[in-house]
């Protein structure tokens, strides 16, 4: 540390001195000034290794602040990619529910002709103008669900909310995934585990810190002075000096109220602590883990069987179609098979995003969601 120090210094004084033969000197208000300037260096030559432990802990926690900026940005690219196959999904819902407004209109036109010709009640008319209508209302809803999706994902990526933008509508799956090497990974891997493992190390050298509190402190100090007086009632009346002054300077702690053992105890229990937090954390990312791929392997399994149930309810509904215009299907058998296909494109979108939702938390929670990875 290098300072440039100066002082001046003012005085008045009375004197009233008394000499052994029995002299008596009396001298009111003596002024007397005196000035002192140069630069000072001082060199810390030892500390108890505290201004090194300080350099690792500062490095420390600069590797703990990119591993929670790390985080952040990867808890948003995971709300991302989640909010945008959720739109992915409300796009393809609307498509559904287009598809059921077709075959509403498709019953409605029937109905008509029948009524038109005497062979169908007015009656079967009505029910299938309502159900026609129940299907637009439903299909406005999606609309509105799926702008405001749209509208979340803006704000997510710090967009205005009437950016436009073109979502695919295909919900892909990256290749399966092995719990195994997951939980191996996150164990590894985690950036909010490895930002407790070196919260650990930080407070381990916080204990060091203040263990080297309780060290002798060695300086090294030199300083170059231009000091003067003036005093008026001095044997001299001015004086000027300059030089070098230079040496070390040593000091041992000695007692300070127990205040740097109980520092040193502190210390020691939040490294306790940060260990009971280490551990913790590891039992809730296993539970994480676990959670998130018992929702991913059950969203595999819905989707195998809904593709199935698919199949059946596309055949069911077009049979169902060719019968009403026959005559031997009621409006309410026709419904029931057009909600029955209505429901199965939908639980078969809704288990695709869960799927798809599932697996990005797996690739987060595993450290494997990479910044400039394609998801």
């Amino acid at each position: 540390v290098l300072n440039l120090d100066g002082s001046r210094n003012y005085s008045i004084t009375d004197v009233n001195q008394t000499f052994q033969d029995g002299r008596v000197l009396k001298n009111d208000g003596i002024k007397a000034n005196s000035y002192s300037f140069g630069p000072r260096l001082e060199w810390t030559l030892f500390d108890g290794m505290e201004m090194f432990i300080q350099r690792d802990r500062l490095e420390v926690l600069r590797e703990m602040g990119e591993l929670e900026l790390r985080v952040q940005l990867e808890s948003t690219v995971a709300e991302v990619t989640v909010t945008y196959y959720d739109i992915a999904r409300q796009q393809q819902l609307v498509r559904v529910l287009e598809e059921s407004i077709d075959i509403s209109r498709q019953r409605l036109k029937i109905a008509e002709d029948k009524f038109d010709v005497g062979s169908g009640a007015r009656v079967q008319v009505l029910q299938a103008q309502v159900a026609l209508n129940e299907d637009v209302s439903a299909w406005k809803n999606q609309l509105a669900i799926l702008s405001n999706t749209r509208t979340r994902l803006n704000t997510i990526m710090g967009l205005k909310s009437d950016f436009e933008f073109t979502v695919d509508d295909a919900i892909t799956l990256s290749k399966p995934l092995l719990f195994d090497v997951l939980r191996s990974e996150a164990l590894q891997t985690n950036p909010e585990l490895l930002v407790s493992r070196k919260a650990i190390i930080e407070s381990r050298l916080q204990t060091k810190i203040q263990q080297a509190s309780m060290m002798p402190q060695i300086s090294a100090n030199m300083v170059y002075n231009l000091t003067g007086s003036e005093n008026s009632a001095s044997f001299f009346t001015e004086q000027n000096n300059r030089g070098l002054n230079y040496g070390l300077t040593a000091r041992l702690p000695l007692f300070d109220g127990f205040n740097r053992l109980r520092n040193v105890q502190n210390a020691k229990i939040d490294e306790k602590l940060s260990e009971l937090k280490l551990q913790y954390s590891e039992l809730q990312l296993e539970s994480m883990l676990l959670q998130a791929w018992t929702d991913y392997a059950n969203a595999l399994e819905l989707i195998k069987l809904e593709e199935q149930n698919l199949l059946v309810a596309q055949e069911n509904t077009s049979i169902a179609i060719d019968r009403f215009q026959l005559g031997t299907y009621t409006p309410v058998e026709l419904r029931e098979a057009q909600q029955a296909l209505l429901n199965t494109e939908n639980r078969l979108l809704s288990a695709k995003y869960a799927a798809k939702a599932s697996e990005t938390r797996l690739l987060l929670i595993s450290g494997r969601l990479k910044l400039d990875r394609e998801i």
